[in-house]
């Protein structure tokens, strides 16, 4: 049995190497981040940020390239659907490359450009604030401080005469927060890549994959009818719903009973959830519902896989109506078709990032992420990584420690320009 991961800590000569630039550089960094974020991409304003990449990446040794989105993309599987996806004919896929030396190896490095709309509590959220050693505002945790992680990482690594061997690939993607059509897309038009390195706020953990999620919508229909005439136990479509959200419950307990055997997972008290957004339902208040319908996402585990969670969710919520004279239920499947990701812990990459960051074990992170479609899609070594933490992503007052990110660069720096990993992987 693995043990808990140890929570990664960063200290003697990865910082020390560090904290001269860090500290004449750190203003200039914040400044960066704050113009970055002031830049409303929420999907589909993602190509809004091209002036600002080539500004900044430009100077960097890196290329920006626009290509073409495949035609195998608009008919894939888990491409997310409209309206939620908002990915249309015409729109490119943008991509950052930086030569490396022969036999260095390539890096493909995913970082997605799109943010969360703002709430109405953080209406202010795209004008940013910098105090107090924090960015703050929407995108500075997720994940736009972790693209200025990686781009100054390869600044500090040319400033200290060591700049990184391997060739790199920034594959700054659409769409990640719904459903990951960017990335897909990308993938799809290939990627001749050693390993992927897919940024996200993992408050520094580094991780070799994730969960699934799917998004589902359940219609439930029972017989409409005066409420004074019902003789029997309530069957209205509300009641259905209602027992078929007990039911969903049952079944999260039941799934997250499989991770104690699946050792990627089985460190997260909740390694899975299954989460119901949305209820819909009623007409007049007099009358029992004919409708109700409830939407949610479902996470899962590899060893349930996506085909394997679609039916789980029939099978538990046809029972809920199978007794129920004139009742039925409908599944559909409106948005995030995110397969599960099990990658290898033990990769060099991954191992090299832990072992830079000082943490314990590697385990699957118990969210989903773009992960899969490198890992799965394109067959390459995958670890997720960056600083920031999840609590502040997708948050009102969402903020960066700049501290967390000089860590994470650190981190970075010791892989890419040190004795880590090095060279085409076995």
């Amino acid at each position: 049995m693995r043990g808990r991961a140890r929570r990664p800590t960063v200290e003697g000569g990865a910082m020390e190497r560090l904290n001269g630039w860090w500290c004449a550089e750190r203003d200039r960094i914040a400044r960066t981040l704050a113009d970055f974020v002031r830049i409303d991409t929420t999907a589909p304003n993602e190509p809004a940020a091209i002036p600002f990449l080539q500004r900044y990446l430009g100077p960097l040794g890196f290329t920006l390239v626009e290509r073409p989105i495949p035609d195998l993309f608009w008919s894939h599987p888990e491409r997310c659907p409209p309206p939620l996806s908002r990915l249309t004919y015409g729109r490119t896929l943008l991509r950052a490359h930086r030569p490396g030396r022969a036999g260095g190896g390539h890096l493909a490095v995913n970082c997605h450009l799109d943010v969360v709309p703002l709430t109405e509590g953080f209406g202010d959220g795209f004008q940013p604030v910098v105090a107090g050693g924090r960015v703050t505002g929407r995108g500075a945790a997720d994940t736009k401080g972790n693209l200025v992680m990686m781009a100054e990482t390869v600044r500090f690594l040319d400033h200290a005469g060591r700049p990184p061997g391997c060739e790199l690939t920034l594959d700054l993607v659409a769409e990640e927060e719904t459903g990951g059509n960017g990335a897909l897309a990308s993938a799809l038009a290939g990627l001749d890549a050693d390993c992927a390195l897919v940024l996200e706020p993992t408050g520094l953990e580094v991780f070799c994959g994730h969960r699934g999620c799917v998004t589902f919508e359940a219609r439930f229909s029972a017989h409409a009818t005066h409420m004074g005439s019902a003789s029997g136990p309530p069957t209205s479509a509300i009641d259905l719903a209602i027992l078929g959200i007990a039911a969903l419950r049952r079944l999260e307990t039941r799934m997250i009973a499989d991770a104690a055997g699946d050792p990627l997972f089985e460190g997260w008290s909740r390694p899975l959830q299954i989460n119901v957004g949305r209820i819909e339902g009623g007409e007049w208040h007099g009358s029992v519902p004919a409708r109700c319908r409830i939407v949610g996402n479902c996470g899962f585990l590899p060893c349930h896989g996506l085909d394997g969670a679609r039916s789980m969710l029939e099978e538990t919520l046809a029972a809920v109506v199978a007794d129920v004279p004139g009742a039925g239920v409908e599944l559909r499947w409106p948005g995030l078709r995110n397969e599960a990701l099990a990658g290898d812990p033990a990769h060099p990459f991954a191992a090299a990032l832990a072992a830079a960051a000082g943490q314990g074990p590697i385990r699957a992170w118990n969210v989903s992420c773009d992960g899969r479609h490198y890992g799965r899609t394109l067959g390459l070594p995958t670890a997720i990584f960056g600083c920031g933490r999840l609590d502040q992503a997708h948050a009102e007052g969402e903020t960066l420690d700049l501290a967390d990110l000089a860590r994470g660069i650190a981190i970075l720096a010791d892989v890419l320009g040190g004795a880590g990993w090095r060279g085409r992987p076995a």
